[in-house]
């Protein structure tokens, strides 16, 4: 008998009811569930002597376009064998054996073949209760419907003719003239499979977009993208008997179905091609988290691991995953179950040298100093952390009883907890050897030309940047692509002679209508108090390849002006939308902080600072998590609701200018709670500016009341807003504790540092996220959680 099964059989027959990774308190009859997984990888879209062949008729735009080539990949294979290694393993218990876990790699996965095996593996075989993984690892794509209800892209690059595209799996034999899986056919198996009573959860790591990611330009990165379908579909949305629309598997009340994709419709998920082994990023950041984190985690903590854990990596770009499901199911597990109530569990096991440790680790946000007490087999023995031997596993040490020993397979939980510092944001300044003289020198070499300068490359489309490369003034090119299906614009950086500028020399690089952006190096002035500050959670990165945001200069009247630039928005040219200097269209980072003046070198190093530890705070809240399953204990989610309306905002939804929003707490209807909690909620805008919503006056509340009992939902009273600029993606946190905290740590203010009382641990960890510093050691409570819920809101009136 497993050794899980065996403990879990004693405690039950001793009348012991416990919540353990793997098995979460099952009844018998649980335990017989089934649970198998279909798993894709295609790696071959277009096999060697081979070419694309255009079905019959077929327009000849898009993927069928005059010598368009299928994209291969590197990374399926691998993700779909580290997928496989990690269901399997003891964690998540999924049997090895075909009946349960199915492969279909490269040539075998064509459309019949995938079809075939969802029908089979994931529908025809399982009963209700039992669950089915589906997983993918390749290119997605789009299909033209222009009778359909999917997301509007611009086709052709000229912003003229908008085009309604659904989402799609591309197929191995796609290239010989096979459909794409779309999205509709997926939805209408899907709900087959939920009208039946089995619970599914989706992995896809392909792009939703079939556009070329922003940032995905590197060496040795891949778009898992094929360009769109051009056949329309001519399909409407599919409707009920009676016409109105069918409720999408992710938005079922009854039996949801958990979607947890790569990438965000417009974006692609990338293949990364020479790392040991290949790999898809995404794959490998879940990965990474679901070895790391405990298996009752909810499916919403894996989630919010997953988004920082790429948002840290510099390979990622602009790449944000997302996960589709109702409240209630995003706070179950992963792979289903419930959720591990309480603080977290994991399991000894021993490492080569016979030393005890931990099957939990930094991405589980368990620090050294933590202590766990064995629960069983052998109970009472309290282990300390001693260092992190991976992300996902630490060395322990025996503290008491004196001489006691533990052994691998015995369980333990969390009695203290040592926060994890998270990483810290990263900075580069760019190279600073020039003085102010000498910068306003080049600046007058370039209106000796007469070219347009912009003024804010984050508002302003321009045509050519120049820049100090820390030798020579150089000068680079930037060129829309000819459609949006094209390859990603390459820029090309060309010396303008050394280190003097001249009119000359750069009115020979520039063409007719240039329009220049000054990218200004930091004056050698600024240079020596700008990021120095040991104590700030903002650092210097030496490479600007790894650096979150970089240091961008610009023109202003007679002079120069500095902002801290997200580099992926950066180098793809992004822009922020109508009306919200700074915002990002689809990140909560903000794409620039504001601009800073040089009047008073000694004001603008003071200014630079302050932004940059303002960002860190966010980033702090950002990364926040919690080493316990608060969410559990605590079974209510935050809920927007737009005034009129009953339904919730969902994770990613849009909100428009002008619309008013309350909010409250919504219950989870299988959930019975236990006890009360303090509650908290902090909003961020799109430009990184945070302020309390609840409370906004007074001590705030403890919900639920214990006279009230169990309520569906509960208002936040004095809880509402209008939406108005800036425009962006919007970050709204609930954070829940069991003791009243001092709310004076919630203010951010994105100029100062915020508090200065003697508070409790949790406020001193709170102030110190809020504050963008690396704070002293606390030892952090285990009896609080936080949920994250982003949106992204508009300049123009929502339908």
């Amino acid at each position: 008998m497993p050794w899980r099964a065996r403990w879990l059989a004693e405690l039950v027959l001793a009348g012991v009811v416990v919540c353990v990774p793997g098995m979460l308190a099952q009844t018998q009859t649980q335990t017989q569930m089934q649970k198998v997984a279909l798993l894709i990888g295609i790696d071959t879209y277009e096999p060697s002597g081979t070419s694309v062949r255009p079905p019959p008729g077929a327009p000849h735009v898009g993927r069928f376009a005059g010598g368009v080539e299928f994209q291969n990949l590197y990374g399926p294979p691998y993700d779909v064998a580290d997928m496989r290694a990690l269901l399997t393993s003891e964690k998540l218990g999924f049997a090895a054996d075909e009946a349960h876990l199915h492969v279909l790699n490269g040539a075998a996965a064509t459309r019949a073949a995938i079809l075939a095996a969802i029908n089979t593996y994931l529908l025809d075989g399982l009963n209700a209760g039992d669950t089915a993984v589906l997983y993918m690892s390749g290119h997605g794509s789009l299909r033209l419907n222009s009778m359909g209800d999917g997301q509007a892209f611009d086709l052709d690059g000229t912003g003229m003719h908008a085009e309604k595209l659904e989402g799609t799996l591309v197929t191995a034999d796609a290239y010989l003239g096979a459909d794409d899986i779309t999205s509709r056919e997926l939805r209408r198996i899907f709900n087959r499979i939920a009208d039946k009573g089995i619970h599914l959860v989706v992995i896809l790591d392909t792009c939703h977009s079939g556009g070329q990611a922003r940032g995905a330009a590197g060496l040795g990165l891949i778009a898992r993208a094929l360009p769109y379908d051009p056949r329309d579909l001519k399909q409407k949305p599919d409707t009920n008997a009676d016409g109105t629309a069918t409720t999408a598997p992710e938005d079922r009340g009854d039996n949801p179905v958990l979607v947890f994709s790569a990438a965000q419709r417009d974006e692609s998920a990338i293949d990364v091609k020479d790392a040991t082994p290949p790999h898809g990023l995404f794959t490998s950041a879940l990965i990474e988290a679901l070895e790391g984190m405990p298996a009752g985690v909810s499916a919403d903590d894996v989630y919010r691991r997953v988004t920082i854990s790429m948002e840290h990596n510099p390979q990622a770009g602009d790449q944000q995953p997302a996960l589709d499901g109702t409240p209630a199911r995003r706070r179950q597990p992963l792979f289903g179950g419930v959720a591990t109530a309480g603080a977290a569990h994991t399991a000894v096991t021993m490492g080569n040298d016979g030393t005890p440790q931990l099957d939990i680790g930094p991405a589980a946000d368990v620090g050294p100093g933590s202590e766990f007490i064995t629960i069983a087999p052998h109970a009472g023995v309290k282990l300390r952390v001693v260092k992190a031997v991976s992300v996902g596993r630490s060395e322990v040490e025996v503290v008491s009883p004196p001489g006691a020993k533990v052994a691998s397979g015995d369980v333990a939980g969390l009695s203290l907890w040592k926060h994890e510092p998270a990483p810290t944001l990263t900075f580069y300044a760019g190279p600073h050897n020039q003085t102010m003289a000498e910068i306003g020198q080049a600046l007058a070499a370039i209106r000796g030309v007469a070219a347009r300068i912009v003024s804010d490359p984050a508002a302003e489309r321009w045509t050519h940047r120049v820049y100090w490369n820390g030798n020579a003034w150089m000068v680079e090119e930037h060129r829309a692509p000819a459609s949006a299906w094209a390859k990603a614009a390459q820029t090309m950086g060309t010396s303008l002679g050394g280190p003097n500028l001249d009119s000359t020399v750069l009115k020979a690089k520039l063409g007719a209508g240039a329009v220049v952006w000054f990218d200004a190096p930091l004056a050698r002035e600024l240079a020596s108090g700008v990021l120095n500050d040991p104590n700030s959670a903002a650092t210097a990165a030496r490479d600007r390849a790894v650096a979150a945001y970089v240091l961008a200069g610009a023109v202003k009247g007679d002079g120069v002006r500095y902002a801290w630039y997200r580099r992926v928005g950066f180098d793809g040219q992004e822009q922020s939308p109508q009306g919200s200097e700074g915002c990002s269209v689809d990140s909560p980072y903000p794409l620039r902080t504001k601009w800073v003046d040089v009047a008073s070198p000694e004001d603008a190093e003071n200014e630079l600072n302050r932004y940059a530890a303002g960002l860190a705070r966010l980033d702090g809240w950002l990364s926040l998590q919690t080493a316990v399953a608060g969410a559990a204990d605590f079974p209510y989610a935050l809920a927007m609701l737009k005034d009129g309306s009953t339904q919730p905002l969902k994770n990613g939804d849009s909100t428009y200018n002008g619309e008013h929003y309350t909010l409250a707490l919504d219950g989870s209807v299988d959930t019975v709670v236990d006890h009360s909690r303090w509650v908290y909620v902090i909003s961020f805008d799109c430009s990184g500016w945070g302020e309390p919503q609840f409370p906004r006056n007074g001590p705030g509340g403890k919900f639920p009341a214990v006279e009230s009992g169990r309520l569906e939902r509960i208002p936040l009273r004095g809880a509402g807003f209008t939406i108005g600029e800036p425009y962006g993606t919007d970050t709204y946190v609930l954070l829940t504790t069991s003791t009243q905290i001092d709310t004076s740590v919630l203010s951010f203010d994105a100029m100062t540092r915020g508090g200065n009382g003697q508070d409790g641990p949790l406020a001193r960890l709170l102030r110190s996220t809020s504050s963008g510093t690396r704070g002293p050691e606390v030892d952090i409570p285990t009896d609080w959680s936080v949920q994250v819920l982003t949106v992204h809101s508009h300049v123009t009136t929502g339908p």
